[in-house]
C-alpha cells in the first residue's frame, strides 16, 4: 500500500526557492500534494474519457474480431487500475486534509494560548 505522495507519484512535487519557516513549508508541502493529485486525477480522468470512446466504438462494431476483444478486455483492466489508483487517492487526499486540520486546530490554540499569557 502506498504510505505518501512521493511513493505514489514519485518526488515531482518538490519545491525550488527561498526558504520558509517549518508552519509555511508544511502548509506549501500539503498545497504541493494536493495540486499533484489534482493533475494525476485530472489525467485519469482524461484516459477514463478515451477508454470510455473506445469502448463505445467496440461496442458498435457489428463482429468484433479477436484483436478487438483483446482490446476491450484491455480497456476493462485498466478501467480497475484507474478505479484502485483513484481509491489510493483519496485516502492520500483524505491523509492531507486531515493533517492539515489538526495542524489548524493546534496554531488555533498556541495563539489563544499566547494570547492569553
Amino acid at each position: 500500500m502506498v504510505r505518501s505522495i512521493h511513493e505514489a507519484f514519485g518526488s515531482g512535487c518538490e519545491r525550488i526557492g527561498h526558504r520558509h519557516s517549518s508552519s509555511q513549508d508544511a502548509i506549501l508541502d500539503a498545497m504541493d500534494h494536493l495540486e499533484v493529485l489534482s493533475e494525476k486525477v485530472a489525467t485519469l480522468r482524461a484516459e477514463i474519457v478515451q477508454l470510455h470512446e473506445l469502448s463505445q466504438q467496440y461496442r458498435r462494431q457489428p463482429q468484433p474480431n479477436a484483436q478487438a476483444h483483446y482490446a476491450h478486455g484491455q480497456r476493462q483492466e485498466r478501467l480497475l487500475e484507474i478505479q484502485q489508483e483513484l481509491t489510493q487517492i483519496a485516502r492520500l487526499g483524505g491523509r492531507l486534509r486531515s493533517v492539515e486540520q489538526m495542524k489548524e486546530q493546534h496554531r488555533s490554540r498556541s495563539y489563544l494560548v499566547k494570547k492569553a499569557s
